[in-house]
């Protein structure tokens, strides 16, 4: 009943992941304990979590993407957009891509890492930063052909990052030197600032 009360209170305050998470911790500790014997069985295995909601998925009809397209033409980022209009691409896929991993030749794509932000070295207590990691499955793992339209956007895009790294000099601060999307000055991007400009 306490476990209970305390997952109900708990559900007021955070969202529904977060509160399934916590009860997953103390479900485990629980666990341990039952198996040294400290208590007889796990109070928190019957308890009630809120169900976590998945919002349904509305993808932008063709007149929106061509909207969003032309609205974006001139923008630093077109390629980013046209990318994942055309492939799919999630945002820490299209954050995390290199120059690499982008075949001019052979008119195809890697996708292999994506760009997180983590703590540094798994501590609570650092601070998160920015970090290129494999994808999560290898399912997510793939060579994605390119039509010459979106291989000429990229090209484009080479161009104009170079000049911007070329007017930078020093100031440019690129971590991996080979980023494909950057902010203005280099850095990684943030979701927040992506989310933003989409807006």
């Amino acid at each position: 009943a306490e476990v209970q009360a305390w997952v109900n209170e708990l559900n007021t305050r955070v969202k529904p992941k977060t509160v399934r998470n916590a009860h997953a911790r103390l479900h485990k500790a629980l666990e341990v304990a039952v198996r040294n014997g400290y208590i007889a069985r796990n109070v928190a295995s019957k308890t009630e979590l809120p169900q976590i909601l998945t919002p349904q998925i509305q993808p932008l009809t063709v007149p929106q993407v061509r909207a969003l397209l032309k609205a974006a033409e001139r923008h630093r980022w077109y390629a980013l957009y046209r990318l994942a209009v055309n492939l799919g691409m999630r945002e820490a896929e299209l954050f995390g891509l290199t120059w690499s991993a982008v075949n001019f030749e052979q008119l195809t794509l890697r996708i292999h890492q994506q760009l997180q932000r983590a703590r540094k070295g798994g501590k609570q207590d650092a601070p998160k930063e920015f970090i290129l990691q494999a994808t999560k499955t290898k399912a997510g793992e793939r060579t994605l052909k390119l039509d010459e339209d979106l291989i000429e956007v990229l090209r484009a895009h080479k161009v104009n990052q170079d000049e911007e790294r070329a007017l930078r000099g020093d100031k440019w601060r690129d971590p991996w030197g080979d980023l494909v999307f950057t902010t203005d000055t280099g850095g990684p991007i943030f979701i927040s600032g992506l989310l933003v400009h989409f807006r």
